[in-house]
């Protein structure tokens, strides 16, 4: 069995990480591609409740009504 070549020891630099921002760097559709534009976009997400949860608000379940399980508790945890 041959010997493994020597690693390069990371832990050994040391200072500051520089990033090349002009680099080539691997992506989801290409091995050696440059980032030339950085859009930020506004995203709308839709909260659902199940029909089930419907039905426990209104009707509850063995133990009746549970309290801390209200349709506006539940919108604030996604805020």
């Amino acid at each position: 069995m041959k010997n493994k070549r020597k690693r390069i020891d990371t832990k050994a630099f040391i200072g500051e990480m520089v990033i090349d921002v002009d680099g080539f760097v691997q992506n989801k559709c290409s091995e050696y591609a440059r980032r030339i534009l950085t859009i930020l976009e506004n995203v709308e997400i839709e909260i659902y409740f199940d029909k089930h949860y419907f039905i426990r608000m209104q009707h509850g379940d063995e133990n009746g009504k549970r309290s801390g399980i209200d349709f506006e508790s539940v919108k604030k945890t996604c805020n």
